[in-house]
């Protein structure tokens, strides 16, 4: 569905994904989402053919971190050990896991990230490393429903106002 592309390089860090629409308040999720994605000097995306609660459960065997992950208000998920951050899509058909690299990464951060591609890579799914947002990613996005965290089975004890065991759900910063 999306086109191969190489590993970004340094030169290539620098393009942005401005093709991405921006939504506006009608849909927060997206609009969230695709901000992240815009200021990404890279993107891994996995698409899989399943809903995005298999998706994330399939996810979780390559990286742990995607079952225990945390959440942020604006609807992403928040893998605990690298603090990368995720947002999920879902056509019903099929679904798209996409981590931006966070913007001005130091070494660390980079080397996170790249640990990351590396396990999803090694699944049955196609996972690509964009550095620009393609045709082909944008209209996957546009067709999908941006879903947050939240409502992804597993998580939902961490949903804005949800109750923990401990009282009030716990928030990954």
């Amino acid at each position: 569905m999306f086109p191969r592309r190489p590993r970004p390089t340094e030169a290539a860090r620098t393009t942005p994904f401005r093709a991405l629409p921006v939504p506006g308040r009608d849909d927060p999720v997206r609009a969230f989402a695709y901000e992240a994605l815009r200021t990404a000097p890279a993107l891994c995306v996995v698409q899989l053919p399943v809903g995005l609660d298999d998706a994330v459960a399939a996810l979780s065997r390559a990286a742990r971190d995607f079952g225990r992950s945390g959440i942020r208000w604006s609807g992403a998920g928040v893998l605990r050990s690298s603090g990368l951050q995720w947002f999920g899509f879902d056509s019903g058909r099929s679904s798209i896991v996409a981590v931006p690299q966070a913007p001005g990464a130091d070494g660390a951060a980079d080397e996170r990230f790249q640990a990351l591609v590396r396990a999803l890579a090694a699944g049955p799914w196609r996972t690509v490393v964009l550095t620009e947002a393609s045709p082909e990613l944008h209209d996957a996005l546009e067709a999908a429903r941006a879903v947050p965290a939240w409502e992804v089975a597993g998580l939902a004890h961490l949903a804005p106002g949800a109750s923990s065991p401990g009282g009030a759900a716990t928030l990954a910063a």
